[in-house]
């Protein structure tokens, strides 16, 4: 399944696997992918924004009575492209109810719009701004982020780099990110107990 996403990445469409399982959970994935180099204020951008994107897909799964199993991840694919996923874990029967896979994506373009509209990337702006002016960067932190890159990319982050990236992080940044979200269809995989 993964091979074919990979070779075959189209935003817009949507693919379907059952994965043989009995457990009667569906997980409905959307996927963008950016191009973005590693150190480029747009990832380090996504990343800041993540715990405000899995925030806002919890409360769909919460208000939609979907469960607790919600959120958002980023997945690197080299050294240039990110991407950002948005998984919702239901019920089967859930699931099959008439349009959910419909009223899923629109929710979460709804929630994503939410952000550009609520003040909310602007707190996490000048947040950021000032975290990186009184945060010194020390060993510590050095070595969890060169561990952290050896283990989710195979490559150590050079500290540095990360650091003088953060700073240069503007509130453009997070609106052109979520614009494009908004303005690009996801790739939508479903994947579970489909029987």
């Amino acid at each position: 399944l993964y091979d074919r996403i990979n070779h075959n990445f189209i935003p817009g469409l949507t693919l379907e696997e059952d994965t043989g399982l009995a457990n009667e959970l569906v997980t409905a994935n959307f996927i963008w992918l950016f191009k973005m180099p590693t150190y480029s204020e747009k990832t380090i951008a996504l990343s800041q924004m993540m715990p405000l994107i899995k925030s806002s897909v919890h409360q769909i799964a919460r208000s939609e009575g979907l469960g607790y199993t919600a959120g958002a991840d980023i997945g690197t694919s080299g050294e240039n492209y990110r991407a950002c996923v948005v998984h919702i874990v239901t019920s089967k029967s859930k699931y099959k109810e008439s349009g959910m896979k419909t009223v899923l994506k629109s929710q979460v373009q709804n929630r994503l719009r939410g952000l550009l509209e609520n003040g909310r990337l602007k707190f996490l702006a000048d947040q950021m701004k000032l975290k990186q002016k009184a945060v010194p960067l020390g060993k510590h932190d050095r070595s969890v982020l060169a561990a952290r890159g050896l283990v989710h990319r195979g490559l150590m982050i050079d500290a540095g780099k990360a650091k003088k990236a953060n700073a240069l992080v503007e509130l453009q940044d997070y609106h052109f990110l979520l614009e494009q979200m908004l303005d690009i269809e996801p790739l939508t995989l479903i994947v579970g107990d489909l029987s």
